[in-house]
């Protein structure tokens, strides 16, 4: 199955993605019903995108989130982390 490998929020660090479900800067990571909708609307526009690779930025309240609307709609997903020791992407699965 391939992945489709997108970012979590553009703009927060560089990551190796074109595609972010977030494009904009999250003025309010605490507006969880805003941030549901953010999801869900990436979902819509990405509907062929049952498998993914999501690099994260910290953004703690803005991932549950995602994690959450992700999973009621099917989506598999594994986590992108930034390890700062070895400079690279860490996988984490779900």
């Amino acid at each position: 199955m391939n992945r489709k490998c997108i970012g979590l929020c553009q703009g927060r660090h560089p990551m190796p993605v074109v595609d972010y479900i977030f494009p904009n800067v999250v003025a309010n990571p605490f507006d969880y019903p805003a941030l549901d909708q953010q999801v869900q609307s990436w979902i819509n526009a990405n509907s062929n995108a049952k498998n993914i690779a999501l690099y994260v930025t910290g953004l703690t309240p803005v991932l549950i989130e995602a994690i959450k609307v992700l999973s009621k709609n099917d989506i598999n997903v594994v986590l992108m982390h930034f390890n700062i020791a070895t400079g690279n992407y860490e996988e984490q699965s779900l």
